[in-house]
């Protein structure tokens, strides 16, 4: 039986830290298990920023936690200061098992700061999500279209699932094909004020024209020392074909395979 792809728990690893005290490495946030654990052996303002093996839109993020009694967290899919929205408000830890659930937020580095300890630790974490592998910021209002329907085809019952009209696998499509080439984009997807409205002029880049965009992009892009031409965009054979749309009269149904 056909079914929507599930969240499932992403691998990641630690890219950063503040603090770290001998025995109480950050890395035993990866080891799920409550008998080590990350500490600063401090008791204010320490982070430690995650960062997952590929993008994803994030579903939860579990932390057992040791000994802080106030934290934040913080999300983004560039490693850049300006990057980075907050994930969850600044509070104090409930219980010392918690698990944070968001709407398939896009992320690729997870940082969670620690506001105050007794001391600053925490045994582990783990995030779970759907993995959407090139996904930039450049491309969120496309995420934004998608994510209701995503909801949606997760919650449908396996009779209802539609496997031509599958939201994961569409944007996966288009992020896949129009990732590498977004930055020669920008103006185009600026412009588009309704993803909604718009969605024939993406699925059309990411389809049928994108052997026509990838020769455009390659006459922009300067020759590398050595290369007689300029290299272009590779195309992948294993990339799933976007459909396009159906006419006017038909557009109701969705896709067509």
């Amino acid at each position: 039986v056909l079914m929507a792809e599930k969240p499932k728990l992403v691998p990641f690893q630690v890219r950063a830290v503040s603090r770290e005290s001998i025995g109480y490495k950050a890395t035993h946030v990866l080891d799920a298990d409550t008998k080590t654990s990350w500490s600063s052996n401090t008791t204010t303002k320490e982070w430690i920023l995650l960062e997952l093996d590929e993008t994803c839109l994030l579903t939860q993020l579990r932390v057992s936690n040791k000994s802080v009694t106030e934290w934040e967290f913080t999300v983004a899919l560039k490693n850049k200061p300006e990057s980075f929205v907050r994930l969850q408000q600044k509070c104090e830890p409930p219980k010392r098992e918690l698990t944070y659930s968001y709407a398939f937020v896009p992320a690729r580095f997870v940082k969670i700061f620690c506001h105050r300890g007794n001391p600053i630790a925490i045994h582990f974490v783990q995030l779970t999500g759907i993995p959407i592998p090139g996904l930039t910021p450049q491309l969120q209002p496309v995420v934004d279209y998608f994510q209701p329907q995503i909801s949606t085809a997760i919650r449908e019952d396996a009779r209802h699932f539609d496997p031509h009209r599958d939201p994961i696998a569409n944007l996966r499509a288009i992020v896949q094909r129009l990732g590498p080439v977004v930055e020669h984009l920008k103006a185009e997807m600026q412009s588009l004020e309704s993803v909604a409205a718009n969605l024939d002029f993406l699925v059309q880049l990411s389809g049928r024209l994108f052997p026509v965009l990838s020769l455009v992009v390659d006459t922009t892009r300067p020759a590398e020392s050595g290369d007689a031409e300029p290299k272009g965009v590779q195309i992948s054979s294993n990339f799933a074909v976007l459909p396009t749309r159906k006419s006017k009269a038909e557009s109701e149904s969705g896709f067509q395979a």
